[in-house]
């Protein structure tokens, strides 16, 4: 499976005008779109096929589902410019 979670933390520091610093932790997901239905799967939180708590809907990106997830990516990156 090529899909990963990244954690990390971000941290920002000021000198002036005034001393202000923070950190806190965050985290990525890297999916491969090619992954999408089935990396869910192992997890009864996320859901790629119904409702639940964190739930990822094709619809909501890019059109629909009338065309594979990859292949509205792909022709949006070519639309904007970007390399073939």
């Amino acid at each position: 499976m090529i899909s990963r979670l990244y954690v990390g933390h971000v941290r920002h520091r000021r000198f002036a005008p005034k001393s202000h610093d923070f950190s806190y932790h965050t985290f990525m997901l890297y999916l491969d779109l090619e992954e999408i239905d089935r990396i869910f799967d192992p997890y009864w939180f996320w859901s790629a096929q119904s409702p639940n708590l964190a739930w990822f809907r094709r619809q909501d990106y890019l059109g629909g589902s009338q065309i594979p997830l990859r292949e509205a990516v792909t022709d949006t990156i070519i639309k904007q410019g970007g390399p073939k």
